[in-house]
């Protein structure tokens, strides 16, 4: 009895102590994250600021005004999000992030993630964004954290995709997993980062012609969330100018 209490004791100090890295480690990748999503932030309300004045001065034609009103729209909603992902940082990094589970069909947080705000930042690069998931697959999970998942990768290969490539999404199912892969012909990924790229180090620099790459900022969120719902995401490139797959394997529901 007294060996079991001995050993039991043990395994406590032992998981205290993962634990006590685990959220050491966290905290690191959040303070190395603030200085992109400062940036990332700034960057959107100057947008939104630049494109607003311009609306004021009164002298846009229709089709100009058409577009600084999207571009407006879209600047602040990646402002809302980027706000968003601060918040789920902090939380995060303090061990305060939660799921609320239910059922979830997969394919609909989706076609939610790849929704109009997405697809009107692809347009305008332009970047042919398609996505298939075509089967009903539901598991229990948050579906809103869900669609975060989605959505960061998503946006991430489109961020990273130069004008003229293409962006490619698809769910299916594999045995009691589903899997959902995002793969792009962007500036791919080196050897070196790979291996830190959860831990928010960016992706190359952008070649000539296309916008700067996304700084990683929803990588770490990406896995955290993931490995909430018991499942796993991992990336694979063949280097740099090759484009790069972000896979997401997790559990489905037992029916």
């Amino acid at each position: 009895m007294r060996r079991d209490r001995v050993a039991l004791a043990r395994d406590f100090r032992e998981s205290a102590v993962r634990l006590r890295r685990i959220e050491a480690r966290l905290r690191l990748v959040t303070i190395g994250l603030m200085p992109g999503l400062s940036q990332e932030l700034r960057t959107a309300l100057n947008a939104a600021i630049g494109w607003a004045a311009l609306l004021r001065t009164g002298g846009l034609d229709e089709a100009r005004r058409a577009c600084a009103i999207e571009a407006v729209e879209r600047n602040a909603r990646l402002h809302g999000q980027l706000v968003s992902d601060l918040v789920d940082l902090s939380r995060m990094a303090d061990g305060r992030l939660r799921l609320e589970p239910q059922r979830v069909d997969l394919a609909r947080v989706v076609d939610a993630a790849a929704a109009a705000p997405l697809r009107a930042i692809a347009r305008a690069k332009p970047v042919s964004l398609t996505v298939s998931a075509p089967h009903a697959l539901v598991m229990m999970g948050d579906a809103d954290r869900l669609r975060t998942v989605a959505h960061h990768l998503m946006a991430n290969a489109v961020s990273a995709t130069p004008p003229g490539g293409r962006v490619t999404v698809r769910l299916r199912r594999e045995g009691p997993q589903a899997v959902l892969t995002v793969r792009d012909t962007g500036i791919g990924i080196t050897a070196a980062r790979l291996a830190s790229i959860f831990d928010g180090a960016p992706r190359e620099a952008a070649p000539a012609g296309a916008a700067p790459a996304r700084l990683g900022v929803g990588l770490p969120l990406v896995r955290h969330l993931v490995e909430l719902h018991g499942g796993t995401v991992a990336a694979v490139s063949a280097g740099e100018g090759r484009g790069a797959t972000f896979t997401v394997r997790l559990p489905l529901a037992c029916l």
